[in-house]
């Protein structure tokens, strides 16, 4: 997969993240694009670009792939718990 980021650059110079993820195809133009890590592009709100490199923003901390997959299936409800078993009707003699 190519994961990017696409970049846009504001009128102080500096750029902002507008797109990220996996084989995306740009809906705009853009200024820059950067390939980059799935675990980076997943979480491209907690990261900036300088014009050289992609650094942490302050205070945030970048998870695993693994921690991130985690938290997806976390997030997605457990059907089994909300539904019971279907009553099955047979004939009657």
């Amino acid at each position: 997969m190519n994961w990017l980021l696409f970049l846009k650059l504001d009128d102080e110079g500096n750029f902002n993240i507008v797109q990220a993820g996996s084989d995306i195809v740009p809906t705009q133009s853009f200024d820059k694009v950067l390939r980059t890590t799935e675990k980076v592009a997943r979480q491209a709100d907690k990261v900036y670009f300088d014009g050289t490199n992609i650094r942490l923003k302050e205070g945030e901390t970048l998870l695993t792939v693994d921690e991130l997959n985690k938290e997806l299936v976390d997030e997605i409800p457990d059907v089994r718990e909300e539904y019971s078993e279907p009553e099955v009707y047979d004939v009657v003699n």
